[in-house]
């Protein structure tokens, strides 16, 4: 395989995962890496780059998706088990999403549209910008037959800050997953050189 495309493709992968940890942390109402949750974001935005790493920056800004990515395929937890159940989600969703006629034109349209915002506002993070990134999410992919059921803290839950950052992050996983898909990512190959790939991303991200 051509090292560009998998570097690629890895990138994408570790987008997913990152996307998943995080869903995972804010639903249990667990502190965050906020450089991490912030390159999440940002990449909902990146439409086209010329190279995938710089989506997120660097590795460094994918460092949540490697180490959830790892931990699973080491000695998970509980935790790491409900992160990769949601990596799937966010894989099997992203699949239907593409094969959706004019959904990628409709969503794609969206984000244009809060991406205007961003600088009125003051950048991603900024409550607003997420509440328009969660509606985004939730007026196309929500309505796609294949949902994604989020679990944790029933209190957080409860708040619509949480729910939008939920629903943004799992927005984010779904541009990473296209990205996974693009450079020829399947679930067989997730499932049989998943070890070996966890720690080629290790090697990356120490440098």
């Amino acid at each position: 395989m051509d090292h560009s495309i998998l570097h690629d493709r890895l990138v994408g992968l570790a987008g997913v995962f990152q996307a998943a940890e995080l869903v995972q942390l804010i639903a249990t109402n667990k502190p965050v890496d906020m450089t991490c949750y912030e390159n999440s974001l940002k990449s909902i935005f990146t439409i086209h780059s010329n190279e995938a790493l710089d989506i997120y920056q660097n590795w460094h800004g994918l460092e949540v998706g490697v180490q959830a990515f790892s931990r699973y395929y080491t000695k998970p937890k509980p935790h790491d088990m409900q992160t990769f159940r949601y990596a799937l989600g966010i894989l099997q969703l992203t699949k239907r999403f593409l094969k959706h006629k004019d959904m990628p034109t409709q969503l794609r349209q969206r984000i244009e549209r809060v991406e205007q915002q961003v600088a009125y506002f003051g950048g991603q993070t900024h409550p607003n910008i997420i509440a328009n990134l969660a509606e985004a999410y939730q007026q196309t992919l929500s309505t796609l037959p294949f949902r994604l059921m989020v679990y944790g803290n029933n209190e957080a839950l409860k708040q619509q800050d949480t729910v939008n950052k939920v629903r943004a992050l799992l927005l984010s996983g779904v541009r990473a997953a296209v990205l996974w898909q693009q450079k020829g990512g399947n679930l067989l190959w997730l499932f049989c050189r998943a070890k070996g790939y966890a720690k080629i991303m290790q090697q990356y991200l120490k440098g």
